[in-house]
């Protein structure tokens, strides 16, 4: 998930189309232009929710760190972590400059957290995994699920 401030537009957005089911990586980028970005009482950040909890907030610069100019695109990454179905909502925003030219940008964005691939068209979805219409076999064999026969078959 990328998080991105163009410098020129002063448009923030979120880019949810890396989103996994089991989490992604969320990343602040700044589109410079190729220009060196100057901070002026700098603050920027994000917080995301699944299913109405806090699973990640973040503020920059952290206290005690000034940020006084940037040439890079990459600001943060980090990993988040969720599951499948889960409702997420991410609020990013941006401040800089100085209080007579200070510009301010605040986005929110929803999603749904996808399902993994469904394995097997005779699979149905658990709640958490998607469930073989046979439990696999316990007798410590190793098995692989074979749909024309609709069971689990004894591996080679």
């Amino acid at each position: 998930m990328i998080l991105t401030y163009d410098i020129a537009t002063q448009v923030l957005a979120v880019d949810t189309s890396t989103v996994a089911p089991r989490g992604t990586i969320i990343e602040a980028h700044l589109v410079t232009h190729g220009q060196t970005i100057p901070f002026v009482d700098l603050s920027f950040g994000a917080r995301v929710t699944a299913d109405g909890a806090v699973i990640y907030e973040r503020v920059f610069p952290l206290p005690g760190q000034v940020w006084r100019s940037t040439d890079q695109r990459v600001l943060w990454a980090e990993r988040l972590t969720w599951a499948p179905d889960q409702a997420v909502e991410v609020y990013a925003w941006i401040a800089n400059g100085p209080p007579e030219a200070r510009v301010e940008r605040d986005t929110t964005q929803a999603f749904n957290v996808p399902r993994p691939p469904q394995p097997y068209p005779s699979w149905t979805w658990g709640g958490t995994a998607w469930e073989a219409p046979v439990p696999y076999p316990d007798d410590g064999g190793s098995y692989e699920w074979d749909e024309a026969v609709g069971a689990w078959v004894a591996s080679m």
